[in-house]
């Protein structure tokens, strides 16, 4: 019985540190895709105190993409700033309540220009 308590604990413990890592992977998530000279409108999720690149599908303003940069620059972390933006896009490992039709990713920012 003690050998089984101390092979649980050496395993929860191993299990916590793989699972407590801090790198870019494990924060991020994989890589989704690339995606290049999309328009968005900057916004603050006022819930999670972060800032958001919203992308609308054209002819559908149902469906809204929420792209969350780990990399913003201050000069464009202004509400409703319109932008054209590049980047890596990862799925997000932070849980996040949005309205139904929404996406949200995390992307690392490669280029943003004003639209």
């Amino acid at each position: 019985m003690k050998k089984k308590l101390l092979l649980w604990l050496v395993m929860s413990v191993a299990l916590m540190i793989v699972g407590c890592r801090d790198d870019e992977e494990n924060k991020n998530g994989q890589d989704i895709q690339l995606i290049e000279n999309v328009n968005g409108t900057v916004m603050y999720n006022t819930n999670c105190n972060m800032w958001y690149i919203a992308v609308v599908q054209k002819g559908n303003y149902d469906s809204v993409t929420q792209y969350y940069p780990t990399n913003l620059d201050k000069e464009y972390q202004e509400a409703n700033k319109e932008v054209v933006f590049s980047g890596k896009v990862h799925q997000m490992t932070q849980q996040l309540v949005v309205p139904a039709g929404t996406q949200y990713f995390a992307i690392e920012i490669t280029k943003i220009n004003l639209k």
